[in-house]
């Protein structure tokens, strides 16, 4: 998985976050399948107190999907996991899908 330096660091501090974003990709790979790339980015919000936040972000190419969407396969892994396990991140990581275009 490519994370940002900003998002290592954040780890580095977190070991609960170490062990959320392990499960993530787990539920994340059951649902999408092995035919994604994921991320972990930081994004410039400095929003209540200042805390930054991260996206775990599954790229897809838009291929390759012939029962469900990426985005149906989102609110699949929110409605199975995410939506129980959000409050974890302390309101600083979100899950996100990009899809990418074919070379």
């Amino acid at each position: 998985m490519k994370t940002t330096e900003a998002a290592r660091k954040w780890l580095g501090r977190n070991p609960d976050a170490v062990l959320l974003v392990d499960e993530a990709r787990d539920h994340i790979t059951t649902i999408f399948g092995d035919g994604h790339e994921l991320s972990l980015e930081d994004f410039n919000y400095t929003g209540e107190f200042g805390s930054k936040r991260y996206y775990l972000v599954i790229k897809v190419r838009p291929h390759g999907f012939h029962d469900m969407l990426p985005l149906d396969l989102l609110h699949k892994l929110d409605k199975e996991w995410w939506l129980d396990n959000l409050h974890r991140a302390g309101g600083r990581l979100s899950i996100t899908v990009q899809v990418q275009e074919d070379d």
